[in-house]
């Protein structure tokens, strides 16, 4: 049997593969960092008014990961990138218009709905894909920060899951939750999708938020 190249990381096909440019990974990093923030003050609004007991602690743990992930991102992108670019900005404006409609949330079938049945999947989906596509040779920390936040967003995942089945149980549910997923959903594809890279809609629904809600503790 032969020994494993390449310190087991990959083949050498895959290793002659260059995988995301510096450019991409930024550009990439630079939404998820902000996604992970947005998601991270879902859960700081949420939290207080949310009755159950058991989606508060999810949302306890979940936007403590948030901030993690995003920390290790905003790293990254200064070793990448110098000088740093500005990480407190949005980066896409579509993105806050997609959480301004996501915080009109009404109860909590709309808030795990929203949030794990929607952002989060289709974040993780994005984080697969540049994993997948990365050279994990000349990008190694790259792809051993997006490896590290695989198994957190993946833990997350598995807890939305369940309870998205757990709040979406009558008929009246069902089409409830098919509406708002649909909804959120045309404004994520606004923004391009999490990489900002899908093609856009022509047109979106009539905003919840009428374009100015947001929670009054966030700048």
């Amino acid at each position: 049997m032969p020994i494993p190249p390449l310190a087991g990381l990959t083949t050498y096909n895959k290793a002659a593969d260059p995988g995301y440019s510096v450019e991409q990974n930024v550009k990439c990093f630079l939404r998820y960092a902000w996604i992970h923030k947005r998601m991270m003050e879902s859960g700081l609004y949420w939290l207080a008014s949310t009755p159950e007991w058991e989606v508060k602690e999810a949302l306890g743990l979940h936007l403590s990961l948030d901030a993690d992930n995003a920390a290790s991102i905003r790293v990254r992108v200064g070793e990448m990138r110098n000088p740093v670019p500005r990480m407190d900005i949005c980066p896409d404006l579509a993105i806050d218009r997609l959480f301004n409609e996501l915080w009109t949330a009404t109860d909590t079938l709309e808030k795990i709905v929203g949030l794990y049945g929607v952002i989060r999947p289709a974040l993780m989906a994005a984080y697969q894909t540049h994993y997948d596509e990365i050279n994990p040779t000349f990008d190694h920390p790259t792809w051993r920060m997006i490896k590290h936040i695989l198994v957190d967003q993946d833990d997350i995942t598995a807890w939305g899951d369940e309870a998205v089945a757990a709040v979406v149980v009558t008929p009246e549910d069902e089409a409830r939750a098919e509406a708002w997923r649909t909804h959120l959903e045309t404004y994520l594809l606004a923004a391009g999708g999490i990489t900002g890279e899908l093609q856009k809609p022509v047109a979106l629904p009539d905003a919840r938020s009428n374009g100015k809600f947001e929670p009054d503790f966030f700048p």
